[in-house]
């Protein structure tokens, strides 16, 4: 015996697919920035161990198409992680090193943006979102450390410059 189809509390039919779990939304790539994804910041809990998924996944791959699809290259993408790497590989190699030190050196990664800005080699939403991560990142090794994983995230979904 077929049973009729089941209805929502508005009365409408749920159809075949009702039991299934519904997918992500794509991901919209064109409606620029928001720094509103660092709101919570980046960990699951006080405790600074998990960042959150979104912040890896998610957010990264919104970030990632929205900076490629304003033209942004993996070349500048690259330049600017490298800076932010090499900050945190000195706090890692050192751990005497006082944090303030490597403070001042991922802070020129602001004005740097705003430059490359200038120079039309980055979109303003760049700029954004290094000044939004930076000023985040400045409060302590956690989040800096959560801030080069989360750039690290935005560069593997950066999409490939393929010329065919």
């Amino acid at each position: 015996m077929t049973q009729p189809p089941r209805q929502d509390k508005n009365g409408s039919s749920a159809g075949p697919n009702a039991s299934r779990p519904q997918s992500r939304p794509a991901p919209t790539y064109n409606n620029g920035y928001s720094s509103a994804y660092l709101a919570k910041g980046y960990y699951t809990d006080d405790s600074k161990k998990q960042i959150r998924r979104e912040i890896i996944v998610e957010d990264a791959e919104r970030i990632a198409h929205a900076l490629f699809s304003k033209k942004m290259t993996s070349t500048t993408l690259y330049r600017f992680f490298n800076i932010l790497r090499v900050a945190y590989d000195q706090l890692q190699a050192d751990k005497k090193r006082d944090f303030r030190a490597v403070v001042n050196k991922i802070d020129i990664l602001e004005p740097e943006a705003k430059k490359a800005v200038q120079r039309d080699v980055a979109p303003h939403m760049f700029f954004n979102f290094i000044r939004d991560n930076v000023r985040l990142a400045r409060q302590g090794e956690e989040n800096l450390r959560a801030f080069l994983r989360h750039y690290q995230s935005v560069i593997c979904y950066f999409p490939e410059n393929k010329k065919n």
